[in-house]
């Protein structure tokens, strides 16, 4: 089974690994989700935030180290 991970991630900061947030089990409830916070986060939303690339994305994880 393929599980879909929503995590926050910095794009342009290859040193930050992603922030893993919640599971998912389907990738178009993880993509629903993604886009919600997208949306609507004062994370994203600040200036420095999305300077630096960041957004909340889906990750296809099959194993999760942490």
């Amino acid at each position: 089974m393929i599980t879909y991970y929503l995590a926050f991630v910095l794009l342009l900061q290859p040193d930050f690994p992603p922030e893993i947030l919640e599971g998912y089990q389907g990738k178009e409830a993880c993509s629903v989700e993604a886009d919600k916070q997208n949306r609507n986060s004062p994370i994203v939303r600040d200036k420095a935030v999305r300077e630096l690339g960041g957004e909340f994305l889906c990750l296809k994880v099959e194993r999760l180290y942490v």
